[in-house]
């Protein structure tokens, strides 16, 4: 009923109705696979910013980093994919007490325990409003830790998701194919003279540039993918790739420590690149195609539904485990820390970091996951 108001609709639609939601078998896959990789992608971060820039280490992590970017953005998809469709009914009160107030518990704690981090331990940052470097202005940017713009994003779209869900359920789906394609012009528009301005958004904003992806994402559910979709978008995310880690490789100058998006340096790293997005929408297909067929009962989809609830967790706590190795291995010849991520070589020291990273993070949000009065900080 396009005439009706939010509020009309909610009064016909009871809270929590009986109609199932339509179960996304690749859903877990995603989340679980999704969590890693950007582990990973933080993992090899440490060598991709640091004056190793040109040198065969650097290429080697700048390339595993350039493939695993696909992740974010999927989330994003996902969220939009599950909490955009239709056969969900809950009201905008019953939405908001369920999202945002439990989002809002992990952001209260994990933005206070990383500022006072980066103050007192890395010293990355500092109380002082006036120093570029302060912690307080990075709070108003959404980022009080480099990891903490994903969940400031996220509520901003839970916000506006009551109002989206009354757009999707009477936009027909030519018009929310045309209304994605439209914002993802104007993302990467924005992307990009973002890059050449070297402007940031405010943490009240941020997530504007995500609104595509959580629009996106209730779209590409409805696409049937079969093994030629899915060849093919194996091509595209190599491709995608390959181009995100030559092309930024040949943008930042040799030996100097690249600068973090907004810049040129990371401008193909950003979420609403061509090449990045084209990875992501891709990355979408072959989750789809690979496990579209997931039965509920399988054992693999088991232990898939055992570690997706602890994602948000492991993706909010995994800093602290990567900032203490970073800081407290060193060794000969190791500049700004980081001695661990390259020894006894590349690829041996970035898969043996972000194994440890990846099982702390895991084995501590477990714990979190168990404790009553604890478990909401991780989400």
């Amino acid at each position: 009923m396009p005439g009706d108001s939010m509020t009309d609709m909610e009064t016909k639609i009871p809270a929590l109705s009986a109609a199932p939601d339509r179960w996304l078998a690749y859903g877990d896959a995603m989340r679980v696979l999704g969590v890693l990789a950007v582990l990973l992608v933080h993992t090899c971060d440490m060598v991709v910013f640091s004056d190793k820039t040109g040198n065969r280490d650097w290429w080697i992590a700048d390339c595993i980093d350039a493939a695993g970017r696909w992740a974010v953005p999927v989330f994003i998809m996902l969220s939009g994919a599950l909490l955009l469709d239709s056969s969900r009914k809950e009201g905008t009160l019953e939405f908001y007490r369920r999202r945002l107030v439990r989002l809002g518990i992990a952001i209260l704690f994990w933005s206070a325990f990383f500022m006072l981090f980066s103050v007192y331990y890395t010293k990355w940052r500092v109380w002082d409003w006036s120093s570029p470097w302060s912690v307080w202005r990075e709070l108003l940017y959404g980022a009080p830790y480099m990891h903490m713009h994903f969940v400031f994003r996220l509520a901003g779209l839970y916000a506006v998701t009551p109002m989206l869900r009354v757009y999707v359920r009477n936009a027909p789906l030519r018009l929310r194919v045309f209304v994605v394609v439209l914002l993802l012009v104007v993302g990467i528009a924005d992307s990009t003279a973002s890059a050449f301005l070297e402007c940031k958004s405010s943490g009240f904003s941020i997530f504007w540039s995500f609104l595509a992806l959580y629009l996106a994402g209730n779209v590409l559910r409805e696409v049937k993918v079969g093994r030629t979709l899915a060849a093919a978008s194996w091509c595209v995310a190599i491709v995608s790739a390959a181009a995100m880690a030559v092309g930024t490789g040949l943008i930042v100058q040799p030996g100097r420590v690249p600068q973090p998006f907004p810049s040129t340096d990371m401008m193909l790293y950003d979420f609403l690149s061509p090449p990045r997005l084209l990875l992501s929408i891709s990355a979408w297909f072959i989750f789809a195609h690979a496990f579209g067929r997931l039965a509920k009962q399988s054992p693999l989809q088991k232990i898939l539904g055992f570690l997706a609830p602890l994602t948000l967790g492991i993706y909010l706590v995994h800093p602290l485990f990567r900032e203490i190795i970073f800081k407290e291995i060193t060794g000969p010849g190791a500049i700004y820390g980081g001695y661990a991520f390259t020894w006894p070589n590349v690829w041996l020291g970035i898969l043996i970091v972000f194994a440890i990273i990846s099982a702390a993070s895991t084995l501590l949000t477990f714990i979190l996951s168990r404790v009553p009065l604890v478990r909401k900080i991780v989400g």
